[in-house]
């Protein structure tokens, strides 16, 4: 958007006489030669816009003492002879000679010129303001930063007061490095010039600093919508959230369902959930722009659910009744942001409330194979093969199926932890590192428990039958 002399050619034409100053700098400003008495910043061009009087007076040694200040200007006027030329020369003064303009009209013209540029400017300046305001209640600083390199195309790094990184967008370790020193001062080299700084809270009560680099011709602009970036960060990172409580409480409430029994019935009748049947569901983002539990708090609230869910860095994990399972779907189905942003649902079959793991554990593979295939919602009920294999089987073929993993059953009958961890070490397609991730154990110890149960039942996990067979014999486990 920046006025280039380039462009003032294309519009009036003139031929360029570059003495002091380069040319490939954006204008800032147009003032007369008689206006002219300080240059406000060495990145910008100032026009000194000079009518045939004008002219006539410099080369007569009238403005002898602007001398020094016409050296870092760019005079413009549709007067060209060589007496001029020559003077422009002899003391370094760049010109735009020529212009296709009658003496009077160039500095109006050139002036219309430069309010039009600040005019969309401005606009652009304001869009982008109202679009950080809104992803800023949506995805918070990630989101305002990501969105900040978006339109300036470049980087931006927000530091707290001392200099420790908050959050960055489109920086590596070096622009991260060179951000902290401009920030803090440091007597250090920089190796990325063009950064700008911009303090986040008033300087008696400083919360950090948003350091910015941008490839866009013009800085104002940067400049402009880096500072309401700041502005964003500094009242996000103020913002008390109360319901910090509600989310670990959740948070509890969805962990201790997933024991099961008895007492998940108990506790969902004292949240007032009557249900015999949930479905488990599991949905996320491949992008931090959209903020799930804000989707989800408002998806709930639209269909009037309780609020059966938590939220983690892997997603939205949590219950719903399955007369609203569909209204669900369909909801993740339609939904996608202004950027093209989408997310992925899981949605396990209608479950006893207390075997909820199971529903949960349903609505991960179903949420996995959405991913996989591109799709933004997935049924358990409608995954192929396995399913197909299962609904051929006849029902009281189940238990024998299922009986491969009575070895590990505890001395009162029940299925021990080695269950849940072959469980989840299948569900990891045998990867050793996520497995030992998701349930919380060192890859170690991870490999003794599948040595223990390769020991006791016979299989053996690295070969593909055997997966497959413990993997029936589990959908044949939760099917009795």
């Amino acid at each position: 958007m920046a006025i280039l002399i380039d462009s003032v050619i294309a519009a009036f034409g003139g031929e360029q006489v570059q003495e002091g100053i380069e040319f490939d700098l954006p204008v800032s400003e147009t003032v007369s030669i008689d206006e002219l008495a300080v240059i406000g910043t060495a990145d910008h061009i100032t026009l000194v816009a000079c009518a045939d009087d004008d002219i006539e007076a410099l080369l007569s040694g009238r403005y002898s003492t602007k001398t020094g200040l016409l050296q870092k200007t760019v005079i413009v006027t549709s007067y060209d002879t060589l007496r001029l030329r020559h003077f422009l020369a002899q003391h370094s003064i760049s010109g735009l000679l020529g212009l296709r303009l009658s003496s009077s009209s160039i500095r109006p013209a050139l002036q219309s010129m430069v309010d039009r540029n600040t005019a969309a400017e401005d606009r652009m300046v304001t869009a982008g303001t109202k679009v950080l305001t809104q992803i800023a209640r949506r995805s918070g600083v990630p989101g305002v930063l990501a969105e900040l390199v978006r339109r300036l195309d470049g980087w931006a790094v927000l530091l707290d007061f001392h200099g420790q990184l908050i959050d960055s967008a489109g920086a590596g370790r070096l622009h991260i490095e060179d951000a902290t020193a401009a920030a803090l001062n440091r007597p250090v080299r920089i190796r990325h010039t063009g950064m700008q700084v911009h303090p986040v809270g008033a300087d008696e009560d400083r919360t950090g600093h948003l350091v910015i680099s941008t490839r866009i011709s013009s800085s104002s602009r940067a400049r402009d919508l880096s500072s309401q970036a700041a502005a964003l960060c500094d009242l996000l990172l103020r913002t008390n959230d109360p319901s910090h409580t509600e989310r670990l409480g959740r948070h509890v409430m969805i962990e201790a369902l997933l024991i099961g029994g008895r007492r998940s019935e108990s506790w969902l009748r004292q949240w007032g959930i009557r249900d015999s049947h949930l479905c488990g569901f599991h949905l996320s983002s491949r992008t931090r722009e959209v903020d799930i539990e804000s989707l989800m708090t408002r998806w709930f609230n639209q269909l009037g659910a309780t609020h059966l869910f938590t939220v983690d860095q892997q997603g939205a994990r949590g219950f719903i009744s399955s007369s609203f399972a569909e209204h669900l779907l369909k909801l993740a189905d339609s939904f996608e942001t202004y950027g093209g942003d989408t997310v992925y649902l899981g949605l396990s079959r209608p479950t006893p409330v207390n075997r909820l793991s199971t529903a949960l554990h349903q609505a991960r593979q179903a949420h996995g194979l959405a991913i996989e295939s591109g799709q933004r919602t997935a049924l358990f009920e409608l995954m192929p093969t396995i399913q197909h294999v299962l609904s051929n089987v006849e029902p009281h073929s189940h238990e024998s199926i299922a009986s491969l993993l009575d070895p590990l059953r505890d001395t009162s009958g029940a299925h021990s932890d080695l269950t849940q961890i072959l469980r989840v070490f299948l569900s990891h397609n045998g990867s050793w590192r996520p497995a030992a991730a998701a349930l919380s154990m060192h890859r170690h110890t991870l490999n003794s428990r599948i040595d223990t149960i390769e020991r006791l039942t016979g299989l053996d996990l690295s070969l593909a039958d055997s997966r497959a067979a413990a993997w029936v014999a589990l959908r044949c486990l939760d099917l009795g």
